[in-house]
């Protein structure tokens, strides 16, 4: 747990969002979260049960993890745990009354290729009618 939580792509999360990524259940990764907490491996916030690595510790565990995990497991943790956040952010557009619906019809989320941003006249064309 300790070193495929370091690879999620958030500062700060939840046993919900490390259970997803690792594979493990909901009541099993907050144990193991729990258990790096005591060992002052993590930071636990108080309110809302999220959890915390310092950075330096973060390092370390993203270290061994690039050493001890297969890339396909680390690539994997990375695409569950993006994919648990965006069916968490549709389901939670979802009950906001007058909000835009999220679409994930176009499958599971994956990791593709960045782009560079649109340049400044595609930008302004992107906001007109916005206030």
């Amino acid at each position: 747990m300790y070193r495929l939580a370091a690879l999620l792509p958030t500062a700060e999360f939840s046993a919900d969002l490390a259970a997803a990524a690792t594979g493990t259940g909901p009541h099993q990764a907050g144990r193991l979260l729990d258990i790096l907490a005591e060992a002052s491996l993590l930071d636990e916030e108080p309110a809302g049960r999220r959890y915390r690595f310092h950075p330096l510790l973060r390092l370390h565990a993203r270290g061994l993890a690039s050493d001890l995990e297969p890339a396909a497991e680390r690539e994997a943790v990375v695409a569950r745990s993006t994919e648990r956040s965006f069916r968490t952010a549709a389901a939670d557009v979802a009950v906001i009354p007058g909000s835009r619906r999220l679409s994930s019809s176009a499958g599971p989320v994956t990791r593709t290729r960045s782009r560079a941003p649109p340049g400044p006249s595609r930008s302004r064309q992107n906001t007109q009618g916005y206030p």
